[in-house]
């Protein structure tokens, strides 16, 4: 027997103008396909340009819009290029999902770490506090400006309410994951960055 997730709400997308990071494959990818099944405009960003442009090419139809962006999240003009090409496609953006994640690379805390390797700087492992937590940063900031535009094409937006911004983080984010020290400090981070934008 095989469960599926079902989520209810989402004939409330229909129509709406959702950008999303991290679509290109899995839980990413399983979102815009969801998201465009149920009427929305999708317009995603992501490292992986074979899977994200194959992705758009699967789901392209004349009923909701899809696009495929190149998108480093730990690029602010990437960001701001995802954000635009939505825009200016549909002259407003409704939704945004930072979704785009790194899990743990290197070795910050290494056992075997001498007065010698100490010395050398762990970018890999801080690579992922770039896509994890300075991205989400980003896209954040980015997109609390583009949720606030009126729609370009003239329609009144008077008492419309339905904006949202939504920051993925993980169950790393309130619990302790040992080895996960890099991975679990930027998620933790997340979850601080959306209860200080909440009010």
């Amino acid at each position: 027997m095989t469960t599926r997730f079902e989520p209810s709400g989402l004939e409330n997308v229909k129509d709406k103008v959702i950008v999303v990071t991290g679509g290109a494959l899995g839980v990413g990818a399983c979102l815009i396909r969801l998201l465009h099944s149920n009427g929305a405009h999708v317009f995603f960003g992501d490292l992986l340009d074979e899977e994200g442009n194959a992705l758009e090419r699967e789901l392209t139809s004349p009923s909701a819009r899809m696009k495929f962006v190149h998108c480093d999240v730990t690029s602010y003009a990437d960001n701001l290029a995802l954000f635009d090409t939505a825009y200016q496609s549909c002259g407003r953006v409704d939704h945004a999902i930072a979704n785009a994640g790194l899990g743990e690379q290197g070795q910050m805390f290494d056992p075997a770490l001498t007065l010698e390797s100490v010395r050398e700087e762990p970018t890999k492992s801080l690579k992922v506090v770039d896509v994890n937590l300075k991205g989400v940063l980003y896209f954040a900031r980015i997109a609390s400006v583009y949720l606030r535009q009126p729609p370009r094409s003239g329609e009144s937006n008077e008492g419309v309410v339905d904006k949202s911004l939504t920051l993925v983080s993980s169950v790393a984010g309130f619990r302790e994951d040992p080895g996960l020290y890099v991975y679990t400090a930027s998620k933790h981070g997340v979850l601080g960055l959306v209860r200080s934008l909440r009010r």
